[in-house]
């Protein structure tokens, strides 16, 4: 047996061995931290994304809160409307009688007036007035006015004025509606 005196640090066989295991240590290392690094990359992408949603969310349920606050706000002056609402039977009495004295305050002579009902599908009645009232420009004016301003809702649908001639009345043909509760009546529709 041969002895062989150079250095171990010049012999190949001693390199080969920590050479390849510190080879396959960093390969280890680069897979291993590239996983990590790419995952982390990966996950704040994901949480800015569900942050992105989070925030679009909460903006959507304000809103929502919002429209519930209406809708709910909305609900409870309906139902007050819908309360304040007379019943069809002692209503139109009370409807008629009030446009007779806005016309008698107001200095108009009311004609002959024609009322139509129109059944709604939310459980009211419309009725629809339609008459001629006569007076000067300022009395027929003031009459509108007042119909507008009536604590009952009318609502005045179509108006035509008709000129006198030579400083003489003016005609105002009007149609006023106002809705009613369905009562237990029958239809009153026609002419008084």
């Amino acid at each position: 047996m041969s002895y062989d005196d150079t250095p171990f640090w010049r012999r190949r066989r001693y390199y080969l061995p920590p050479a390849i295991i510190l080879l396959l240590n960093a390969g280890v290392y680069y897979g291993i931290t590239y996983r990590l690094r790419n995952k982390q990359d990966i996950l704040t992408r994901e949480e800015k994304s569900l942050t992105e949603k989070a925030d679009t969310l909460r903006s959507e349920l304000e809103k929502l809160k919002g429209e519930q606050e209406r809708v709910s706000g909305n609900e409870k002056i309906a139902d007050r409307v819908w309360n304040d609402l007379p019943a069809r039977d002692p209503g139109l009495i009370e409807a008629v009688a009030e446009i007779d004295k806005i016309a008698r305050e107001t200095s108009v002579a009311r004609g002959t007036t024609t009322y139509s009902e129109d059944d709604l599908e939310n459980g009211l009645v419309r009725i629809t007035a339609t008459m001629p009232v006569q007076g000067s420009y300022f009395d027929l004016v003031g009459f509108v006015n007042r119909l507008e301003r009536s604590p009952r809702f009318f609502l005045l649908e179509s108006v035509k004025l008709n000129g006198g001639q030579d400083g003489a009345e003016l005609e105002l043909g009007c149609s006023v509606s106002f809705c009613l509760r369905k009562g237990r009546g029958a239809p009153a529709a026609g002419g008084v």
